[in-house]
């Protein structure tokens, strides 16, 4: 793969992640959040179980770890999608990615780059714009902050992947992240709320996309990033929520207000900015 070729499949893959959260919140027509979930990646955890085979113990604690905090981003992010709009989930979402230097940090007891708390200072900052009045939804609302527990939970994740990567299969890791995903998902339905599920021919054909996106997405990103560095995959991924935010208005007539577009470009400023090569790069939270 060359270089221009694996820079255009970073855009792609970009493109379906924003599409993917208004997909997800389409969804909840037919299906519950949670049960929406333990669907999708039971799917899609039994179509990676081929690759199980040959599992070591270390790949085994690797995948719960990852899978727990993946699955708890996954959850958070699905019920904050029912309160506030797609847009405004891929912006907060973002963060992650910014987040995930500053919680490395905090595990390995190293000291937090002083370039890393403004960044988030920054971007704390286009949240309280991003949350402002106008727009569908108007102030911060507890959708917005289970998003934002989703997005320190995913970068918990990243670091976790990072952590683990050396020695272990990214093809079993991925299919035990699924299926921890998916026993959450069941449990938490079950748990917290109604269940609900329609199978509709829409419902049906949204969970073959998504799944089939979530495999798609996740293998182009991991063969661009061999061409392509963080720091310009990072660059291409601070566009999501761009696409998000197009796909939202496209198919909910999501509108964000002129201060609350401000306050989605800070954050996208905060996240790419100074970013270094050797951070790691936000995996999809489909």
């Amino acid at each position: 793969m060359t270089h221009r070729h694996a820079t255009l499949a970073l855009i792609f893959v970009t493109v379906l992640w924003g599409v993917s959260i208004v997909a997800i919140k389409y969804t909840f027509l037919d299906a519950s959040p949670l049960l929406g979930v333990g669907i999708r990646f039971g799917i899609g955890g039994l179509i990676l179980a081929t690759q199980l085979k040959g599992l070591t113990r270390r790949e085994l604690v690797a995948g719960l770890v990852i899978g727990v905090m993946f699955a708890g981003g996954v959850a958070f992010q699905n019920l904050g999608l029912t309160i506030t709009t797609a847009s405004r989930s891929a912006f907060i979402v973002a963060l992650s990615a910014l987040l995930t230097p500053a919680l490395a940090a905090a595990v390995f007891r190293q000291r937090v780059p002083r370039v890393i708390v403004v960044r988030i200072l920054v971007a704390m900052g286009g949240i309280f714009l991003l949350t402002a009045p106008g727009g569908p939804v108007s102030g911060l609302n507890r959708g917005d902050m289970l998003t934002l527990a989703a997005a320190i939970l995913f970068a918990g994740q990243i670091v976790g992947v990072s952590h683990y990567a050396v020695g272990t299969s990214t093809a079993r890791l991925l299919a035990i992240q699924f299926l921890v995903t998916s026993t959450v998902g069941f449990a938490g339905s079950a748990a917290i709320e109604t269940p609900m599920l329609h199978l509709t021919p829409r419902l049906v054909l949204l969970f073959m996309v998504l799944i089939s996106t979530g495999i798609l997405t996740f293998t182009l990103q991991l063969r661009a990033q061999r061409v392509v560095n963080a720091t310009e995959a990072a660059l291409v991924f601070t566009f999501e929520p761009v696409a998000a935010s197009i796909a939202s208005y496209l198919v909910f007539a999501e509108r964000l207000s002129a201060i609350q577009l401000l306050g989605g470009l800070i954050i996208m400023i905060a996240v790419g900015w100074k970013r270094k090569s050797k951070e790691p790069v936000a995996l999809p939270p489909v």
